[in-house]
């Protein structure tokens, strides 16, 4: 779970580094026990945290090396 003095923007470094170093667990430990994750393709949308564990482990096991290198990050309040 974050932590209340955690920012958004190291949310998201910690958040791709799990995924870039294939870390399931640490995936799983940034999501809620009642998550919805909807894949941007024409997959079923999938709800809870073991649904969610279940989707991204194919994921991984299909993509073993899958890298993600962040482009932008623009955070705030939209002000």
């Amino acid at each position: 779970m974050t932590t209340a003095t955690e920012t958004t923007a190291e949310l998201a470094a910690r958040y791709g580094k799990a995924w870039n170093t294939q870390d399931l667990d640490g995936i799983i430990s940034m999501h809620s026990e009642d998550g919805l994750f909807h894949l941007h393709a024409e997959a079923e949308a999938v709800t809870g945290v073991d649904a969610i564990r279940q989707a991204f482990a194919g994921f991984l096991a299909q993509f073993p090396d899958i890298n993600f290198a962040e482009q932008q990050l623009i955070v705030g309040d939209g002000g």
